[in-house]
């Protein structure tokens, strides 16, 4: 989505490589794109290193067992988000436990070795 809306109109990526796959969504529907030009003010990126650090991080102070994809809020309020949302009283959607216990351990073990840049 984030390509589309740079470029002003749906594309279809060549290839996806993310660990969070439900979004990454290998093209961008018409009606979607409208609904996000319409409706959104930015997207912001977030890495798989990211993801998996906001996962480590949920999981760690709110107890929350997550996949890559719900962790990506919190990847973006301490990363990209950050300086923006300062000081102001925030909510994350956090849906999405769609993983099993091999690919969390995984996981959190690689959102550990990252957590110290995502947190800083």
């Amino acid at each position: 989505m984030r390509r589309s809306l740079d470029l002003g109109k749906p594309v279809t990526l060549d290839r996806i490589d993310t660990i969070a796959d439900s979004l990454g969504a290998p093209m961008a529907r018409q009606y979607s794109f409208e609904l996000c030009r319409a409706h959104l003010d930015d997207v912001v990126l977030v890495d798989d290193d990211a993801m998996a650090a906001g996962a480590a991080l949920m999981q760690s102070e709110a107890k929350l067992a997550v996949e890559p994809a719900a962790s990506a809020t919190a990847a973006a309020m301490f990363g990209p988000l950050r300086q923006r949302l300062q000081g102001k009283n925030i909510c994350l959607v956090v849906c999405g436990a769609n993983i099993d216990t091999l690919n969390y351990a995984k996981l959190i073990e690689r959102g550990q070795r990252h957590l110290p840049s995502l947190v800083g």
